[in-house]
């Protein structure tokens, strides 16, 4: 009997509260929907990327370069952009040893900056330690060394060895497309202050 009451009384209250209920339903179902709305699309973060990229060029007066240096020498700010997007600015180019493929790459750099982050928060002018830290590697010409889900290591790391040697240190801009699995993930601009060749062995 307590049973069929209990089902009796909660059928009236389900009755009489039947539209307080539709209403509640209706308003969880349009959060939920607005939420989802309000995250951005990857379009719209990669046009945003960009942004971020062309303003800290701008606020920190770079010279973007079509073409390599003939005498491969950078002036101070300048800073040759490749196919890619990814933009090169040679500090030192190393003592003329090349890499060779399936070589182990080693690379340090003094520090990084989110490009995006970079730019609202003025982080390009903060103290940052000068010397070579981080050690990571990667084989040259094997394109899956290139990325790890754990690791910094990307493909923006290899264009500048078209050009330079062992020991080169280069300051590089690089967008997400070529960034670390992280940075691709996050659509996460970056930027490397004297990264440097350290290392190519078998």
């Amino acid at each position: 009997m307590k049973i069929l009451f209990c089902r009796a009384n909660f059928a009236a209250f389900l009755h009489k509260n039947s539209f307080l209920i539709y209403m509640s339903a209706i308003v969880c179902f349009s959060s939920l929907f607005v939420s989802c709305n309000d995250q951005k699309s990857r379009q719209e973060l990669l046009r945003e990327e960009k942004k971020a990229i062309e303003r800290f060029i701008a606020a920190n007066g770079l010279v973007i370069l079509e073409s390599y240096p003939k005498d491969r020498v950078f002036k101070e700010k300048e800073y040759f952009k490749t196919n890619e997007g990814v933009y090169i600015h040679v500090v030192d180019s190393g003592n003329g040893v090349r890499v060779i493929p399936r070589q182990t790459v080693t690379v340090r750099y003094a520090h990084s900056w989110d490009v995006k982050y970079a730019v609202q928060n003025d982080s390009l002018n903060g103290y940052y330690e000068p010397i070579m830290l981080y050690p990571e590697e990667f084989k040259y010409g094997l394109s899956q060394t290139y990325q790890g889900v754990y690791s910094v290591v990307c493909t923006g790391w290899v264009y500048p060895l078209l050009y330079v040697g062992e020991h080169a240190i280069v300051d590089i801009i690089i967008p997400s497309s070529e960034g670390s699995y992280s940075d691709a993930q996050n659509v996460r601009p970056v930027f490397y202050k004297n990264l440097q060749y350290t290392s190519f062995q078998f």
